[in-house]
């Protein structure tokens, strides 16, 4: 994740987001309030239930934010959230989200979803190739 937002800045943006690709609950309007936040805060973070994050957005390279966290836990997001504050950064928080790790999710976000119109094979089999 460094490396990509490194690149995005180098190639001149000015504010990038990076989104998680396991987080089905996201929509376009949360990354637009996500970019909304940006011009008004230097870091914002999408808050995941796990305890991780499913965006975190830059107005530009904070190392910081990316190292000494340990991913893949449930502190990955309030460790985010010290080290920008032991930066001095601001920071917006967004609407808290699921993200999708293990079957068990899948399951249970198809349970709190029950509208959501996939066919069965997807929602059957897509957790097995995805997760494991």
């Amino acid at each position: 994740m460094a490396r990509a937002f490194q690149e995005a800045f180098a190639e001149g943006f000015s504010r990038v987001l990076a989104i998680g690709c396991d987080c089905p609950e996201m929509t376009t309007k949360d990354l637009q309030v996500a970019e909304d936040a940006l011009r008004q805060s230097e870091v914002v973070v999408g808050p995941a239930r796990d305890g991780g994050y499913w965006l975190l957005g830059m107005r530009r390279f904070y190392p910081e934010l990316l190292s000494e966290i340990p991913w893949s836990t449930e502190t990955v997001f309030r460790r985010t959230l010290e080290c920008a504050a032991w930066s001095g950064l601001s920071v917006s928080l967004l609407r808290q989200l699921s993200d999708i790790d293990t079957e068990a999710d899948w399951i249970e976000f198809l349970a709190l979803n029950p509208s959501i119109n996939l066919p069965l094979q997807v929602k059957t089999e897509l957790p097995k190739v995805l997760i494991h």
